[in-house]
């Protein structure tokens, strides 16, 4: 009809001034130019856990093999399997700046994790890019020259391995203003490469069992609200097991899992209970007492016969959603 053909007129007339830059260089556009204009989400990377140009944060303790679960996951994308055989991945290339170890200790690693993944490594040599920088360091800034050149979508994912060493000399991890800027530069890098950016990150120190996914990386806080995506491992009640647990923006939560340590490679285990958090340096005699006093209390909290949720327990009792779920 006439008016639906002026509809159609007028909507595309807002989507040819979509993104129409404002004064002060913002653009600005309508709801309905939204939906029109960006009908879907970035393409995942990683199902259920990122999507191009997002930013992740893999956390864990020191020594715990961070850098072995990357090797893993930049295999996975590369060859289009499912990381870990729970997560469905989008083939492509991958880029990794490795400022912690030695050129000829990545080329025994990698290949390493490709035999355990059942990978030809030869397979994926043109598509594992490797910037060994360990003796010749480089700020976060000081790697804009190298972004610069990259092509738009070159790459799926780049993962940044330590985070902590891409630090400006002058600069503390512990300041929210310092935080936000190395966040501020990766998404710049992220938008100039259309890759997503993966930064193997380490633990506050202390216990992490009680502490909230997007709490656990060491620094300020500015970093649990910039990253996209918060995937961190957390020791087991049981030598050699984590549990992997991740909070992201665009996908829906996940249910912690088990993840068994068989050198060079974490394989997931579905028989290892994911709520058996490790509670550091207690003894089992201390940690059953100060449980039977956390139940005790949650049955108080209850006892009137109101229904309270989740969070309403964990507001009542001041206590962290992995260690109520467990209890």
């Amino acid at each position: 009809s006439g008016r639906d053909l002026l509809h159609e007129l007028k909507c595309f007339a807002e989507d040819e001034l979509s993104g129409e830059e404002r004064p002060g260089g913002v653009s600005q556009h309508t709801l309905g130019q939204l939906r029109r204009q960006f009908p879907e989400q970035k393409q995942p990377v990683i199902d259920g856990l990122l999507r191009r140009g997002e930013v992740c944060n893999v956390v864990s303790m020191s020594k715990v093999g961070k850098s072995w679960l990357g090797y893993s996951l930049a295999l996975s994308v590369i060859t289009g399997r499912a990381w870990l055989g729970q997560f469905p991945t989008r083939r492509g290339k991958v880029l990794l700046i490795d400022n912690e170890l030695h050129p000829e200790t990545l080329a025994k690693r990698i290949p390493d994790v490709a035999d355990a993944m059942a990978i030809n490594a030869a397979e994926c040599e043109r598509d594992f890019v490797v910037w060994p920088l360990r003796g010749t360091l480089r700020s976060l800034g000081e790697l804009g020259e190298q972004f610069d050149r990259l092509g738009q979508d070159e790459f799926s994912v780049s993962i940044l391995d330590a985070k902590y060493r891409f630090a400006s000399p002058d600069t503390s991890e512990n300041e929210n203003a310092a935080e936000t800027r190395v966040y501020n530069l990766i998404d710049k890098y992220a938008a100039r490469t259309g890759a997503a950016f993966v930064l193997i990150h380490h633990t506050t120190k202390g216990n992490q069992s009680d502490k909230r996914v997007t709490d656990v990386g060491s620094g300020a806080g500015a970093q649990s609200r910039a990253a996209d995506t918060h995937l961190v491992l957390r020791e087991h009640e049981e030598a050699g097991v984590v549990v992997l647990d991740a909070a992201g923006r665009s996908f829906p939560p996940i249910e912690p899992r088990g993840l068994r340590w068989q050198f060079p490679i974490w394989i997931a285990d579905e028989s290892i209970e994911g709520s058996r958090l490790k509670a550091g340096g207690k003894s089992g005699a201390a940690r059953s007492e100060k449980d039977a006093a956390a139940e005790r209390d949650i049955v108080d909290a209850l006892a009137d016969g109101a229904e309270r949720s989740e969070r309403e327990l964990r507001e009542i009792l001041a206590m962290g959603k992995p260690r109520l779920e467990r209890l």
